[in-house]
């Protein structure tokens, strides 16, 4: 990823309170400065944009006065989740082409619309399609939500994905494996995948 996009400065931003019905006029506001994507819809309000650092600069640059409450640029070179990764989706493509995909045996989501992947080469595919696309966790929370799916659990360090599942779907119940101390919290002990079961 570091290497893709070279010779080209990359960048992204955080967009905080604008109202997801005006990220059109977001994106225009870089009209003419490169390229400029939504690099993840976080929650209703909550967005990162991502592309080429002037159309990044740009859209930060006008954001409040389309309505944003807040707008700034993320400590990152890179321009994750967005057309200039194209060149490490290629990387990606090459690294997996030799590894055997199974079967998922149960239902994934795709990062960019939630579309299910149901076979071991769409599995493939979202892996190198995802560097290039943005990631819409409020529409992945939302088909999970709308298929019946009423709790969720973290895997992993942090918890931000919860409190965002929180904003998303206030009536679902949200868990973080690694937030012992908090009430509702699981506090599952890491398992590695890869030891021999005793």
């Amino acid at each position: 990823m570091q290497a893709s996009g070279q010779g080209r400065s990359g960048a992204m931003a955080a967009i905080i309170g604008l109202d997801d019905a005006r990220l059109p006029e977001l994106l225009g506001l870089a009209a003419g400065q490169g390229s400029l994507t939504v690099a993840n819809r976080n929650a209703p309000g909550q967005v990162v944009i991502s592309g080429d650092r002037a159309a990044v600069e740009a859209a930060v640059a006008g954001a409040r006065d389309i309505g944003a409450r807040r707008a700034i640029m993320l400590p990152v070179s890179v321009a994750a989740h967005s057309p200039l990764m194209a060149e490490a989706a290629v990387g990606m493509r090459r690294a997996i082409a030799a590894i055997a995909f199974e079967e998922p045996q149960t239902t994934l989501l795709a990062n960019a619309d939630a579309t299910p992947i149901t076979t071991a080469e769409a599995a493939r595919g979202e892996l190198i399609d995802h560097l290039t696309r943005g990631v819409d966790w409020v529409a992945a929370v939302g088909r999970m939500e709308a298929d019946g799916v009423t709790t969720f659990v973290e895997i992993g360090p942090g918890k931000v994905l919860t409190g965002l599942i929180k904003r998303i779907a206030p009536d679902a119940t949200a868990l973080a494996v690694d937030e012992a101390g908090a009430p509702g919290g699981v506090a599952v002990p890491f398992v590695d995948p890869l030891s021999p079961v005793q």
